[in-house]
């Protein structure tokens, strides 16, 4: 798998992640609700966005190699 297509797939399943906590989140009402939100979920979106800047970068780097050794 190329970084781009992982990248890719990281984004998009989060997405789907974000889509589906948003239903749960409007049916799900309690106290546990917001602690799972703020302990497992909140963390998540600056971990994700760096580790897809980090692929971004990776994934430009790796072209700039292949460029150079041809």
């Amino acid at each position: 798998m190329s970084v781009n297509v992982g990248r890719t797939k990281l984004q998009d399943s989060y997405k789907d992640l974000q889509a589906k906590w948003s239903h749960t989140r409007a049916v799900w009402r309690d106290v546990a609700r917001d602690e799972f939100e703020k302990q497992y979920l909140a963390p998540l979106e600056p971990r994700i966005s760096a580790s897809l800047t980090a692929m971004t970068r990776m994934a430009e780097l790796l072209a700039r190699l292949r460029r150079e050794c041809d």
